[in-house]
């Protein structure tokens, strides 16, 4: 299934395979509890005969301020087979704009029930966080002697992570390409010796490290290209998993469900706040205001 738009006072639905989807900002969102999407996503690996891979994007609240002023990411968005919330902000943005009256009293009150649902942890168990979510699949493989490709991170942790990934898992298989000469600057090698190396590899999984925005657009503009059954965003997954930068220590699972894993990246890496900033505070406003 194609993402699809929809009107914004829809209540939750169905989606892909039944999962629950909600809207948010007139896009259909993943409601499902994390468990469900995680056997989802198995399910689906196990089918044959894709015509093109299952692409799944795991969004953060700012995302959608960036798809009201980016078109190509808007373009990355729309070509996705399902969207799932990698923050509480999000989950709690769907439920405020489910009741929201326009009227500022009762819409402030609202809201502060909402923030109140966030810090209480009642979202934790439907938030699909992407580095949660690769260390499961990529476990989930290993068990059972599938194949990942990493592509992308920074300084060469591609192959480090591919490393660490063989020598805890014996019966999976991995491959990785760096994928940029500098992926800050943004100087590519030749796409098609990339797509050619995977295709070659053909994995289960394909997961992609390029930064936020980045990875959807470069994941979109070759979907047709690859040959792999599932395509993921990661972000910086690649570090936290492979121990490594200013995410080397995991999240605390405490701070994530309850909503403050923007706070926790300010504390370990004051260049955050910007995006903190824009991540919480900012889009808090943005929705209250819609």
């Amino acid at each position: 299934m194609k993402t699809r738009r929809i009107a914004k006072s829809s209540e939750a639905g169905t989606g892909v395979k039944g999962l629950e989807t909600a809207s948010f900002w007139n896009w259909e969102v993943s409601s499902a509890p994390y468990r469900r999407v995680l056997s989802f996503l198995l399910e689906n690996l196990n089918v044959r005969g894709f015509t093109r891979p299952f692409f799944l994007v795991t969004a953060y609240s700012e995302n959608w301020l960036e798809a009201r002023s980016n078109p190509g990411f808007e373009r990355a968005l729309k070509k996705a087979d399902m969207i799932v919330p990698d923050g509480v902000v999000l989950l709690a943005g769907i439920d405020f704009l489910k009741e929201k009256t326009g009227k500022f009293v009762p819409d402030f009150i609202r809201g502060m029930e909402v923030g109140r649902r966030v810090i209480s942890g009642v979202y934790a168990n439907r938030t699909v966080q992407g580095v949660r979510l690769m260390e499961d699949l990529v476990r989930l493989m290993g068990e059972n002697g599938g194949q990942v490709f990493l592509l992308g991170g920074w300084n060469g942790v591609a192959r480090r992570l591919a490393e660490k990934l063989k020598v805890e898992n014996e019966k999976l298989k991995v491959e990785w390409d760096q994928g940029f000469v500098d992926i800050n600057n943004q100087l590519p090698i030749s796409t098609d010796q990339i797509i050619t190396k995977i295709n070659e590899f053909k994995p289960d999984i394909l997961f992609v490290a390029f930064g936020r925005i980045k990875q959807e657009i470069w994941i979109a503009q070759n979907l047709e290209k690859l040959k792999a059954k599932l395509v993921i965003g990661v972000g910086s997954a690649f570090d936290e998993l492979a121990g490594e930068g200013p995410w080397a220590q995991p999240t605390p699972e405490w701070v994530s469900s309850h909503g403050l894993k923007w706070l926790w990246r300010v504390t370990k890496d004051p260049k955050h706040l910007k995006r903190a900033w824009k991540a919480f505070p900012v889009t808090a406003w943005k929705i209250f205001r819609s």
